[in-house]
This record gives C-alpha cells, sequence and structure tokens, in this order.
C-alpha cells in the first residue's frame, strides 16, 4: 500500500464514521419533530446522569487507549508495522468516542431533550481535530528522518498488504 492509498483509506474511515453519526442524528431528529410522542420524564432522569457519565468514560478510555496502543505503535520495528498498529489505534478511538455519541442521539431520540445532542456535537468536535494527516502520523510515531520521507512520498510503498509474512 503506497502512502497516497493509506491516507486516503485512513480519511475515508474517518468521514464515514463521523458522517454515519451526523447521519443517524439528523435522522433521528427528523423522526423525533414528526412524532407524537412526549418525553419520558423517568427516562430523561436516567439519561441526565447516564450520558455525561458514559461521555466521560468515553473520551477519557479513548485517549488513553490511544496512547497505550500508540506507544506499542512506535515500537515496532518496520515502518509497516508501525503504521498498521497506528491504524488500529484510531480505529479504537474513533469506536471509543462514537460509542457515547450515539447514546447521546438515542437519548434525546427517546426523550426529546435538546441537551443531549451537546455531547453528539462533542463528539463531532473532537472527530473533526482528529482527522488523520500525515504531520500527526509521524510526530505521533516519532518517526526517524528515512521513515518520514516515504510517508511524505506519495508512491512510496509504506505497507504490505499482508502483514502476516515476514520481511
Amino acid at each position: 500500500m503506497t502512502s497516497k492509498q493509506y491516507f486516503l483509506t485512513q480519511s475515508i474511515i474517518h468521514l464515514a464514521l463521523m458522517m454515519g453519526q451526523i447521519l443517524f442524528a439528523i435522522v433521528t431528529f427528523y423522526i423525533s419533530q414528526t412524532s407524537l410522542s412526549s418525553g419520558n420524564e423517568e427516562l430523561k432522569q436516567t439519561f441526565t446522569y447516564l450520558v455525561p457519565l458514559v461521555a466521560l468514560i468515553g473520551i477519557a478510555a479513548a485517549f488513553l487507549l490511544f496512547n497505550i496502543l500508540l506507544k506499542k505503535a512506535r515500537e515496532k520495528s518496520s515502518l509497516s508495522e508501525k503504521i498498521s498498529a497506528y491504524g488500529t489505534a484510531m480505529i479504537v478511538r474513533y469506536a471509543l468516542l462514537e460509542a457515547p455519541s450515539l447514546l447521546s442521539i438515542i437519548a434525546f431520540f427517546l426523550t426529546g431533550d435538546y441537551t443531549f445532542l451537546s455531547v453528539f456535537g462533542i463528539v463531532i468536535i473532537l472527530f473533526i481535530f482528529l482527522r488523520p494527516s500525515k504531520n500527526k502520523l509521524i510526530q505521533e510515531l516519532e518517526l526517524d528522518p528515512n521513515e518520514e520521507i516515504l510517508i511524505n512520498t506519495p508512491d512510496a510503498v509504506i505497507m504490505k498488504r499482508n502483514l502476516s509474512s515476514k520481511d
């Protein structure tokens, strides 16, 4: 896989996960506007505690696990292994951020309380700032100058398609 292909793939994954949340929020918002049901107060009270708690845990876990996986990625011997491990770390971070976002959208849908959408907004802002880039990868993986050159060369092969075969 070339550098250009890798970053295109990472950008597509990032955009797909972010747009999935946004589209789910839009559909949920539309459905809630046409629904005749009013919010359930008992459910609203439960979500009032649950949504912020899940958001804090999810966001903290996303960054904590990402840093743990990033440290392991830096220790890999080849650039291909580092990049593969980095991609895994990013997916884990996105998934842990997506969970509180989806919960907040569901809480809004079930209760009609717009304040739950603030968690969704925070997560989407985080997603925007966490967009994959060459500079972030180079900085976060602490790549050496030769690896950095490969990353910045669009047609350079930076990752084998099948990592199970050893060099």
